[in-house]
């Protein structure tokens, strides 16, 4: 099992429009998808967003990923809200979970 997370700083003065904006693409992509939580730090950085999910396998991960860069509306939504998070503060992991962990 894999856990994916990517977090974004929201910028500055930009947090109402940023944690909607996130509700939205979660909601979107847990649609078409896969289910993916979305929530803020709260201990840590303060103002980092994150989204999760936990995808089959790494290839069901690449696989979703590869949709995505396709989806004209995904890709619409990603970028209407360039200016909602700052510039190289974004950050993806994958983690491959252990049995039993």
């Amino acid at each position: 099992m894999y856990r994916w997370n990517r977090s974004a700083m929201i910028a500055q003065g930009r947090g109402p429009e940023a944690t909607q904006f996130a509700a939205e693409i979660a909601a979107y992509v847990t649609e078409h998808y896969v289910p993916v939580h979305v929530g803020m730090e709260m201990a840590g950085q303060w103002g980092r967003i994150h989204w999760f999910s936990e995808p089959e396998s790494a290839e069901h991960w690449e696989s979703v990923n590869l949709k995505l860069m396709g989806d004209d509306e995904y890709q619409k939504l990603v970028a209407d809200a360039g200016d909602l998070f700052v510039a190289g503060m974004t950050k993806d992991t994958l983690v491959m979970l252990f049995p039993g962990g």
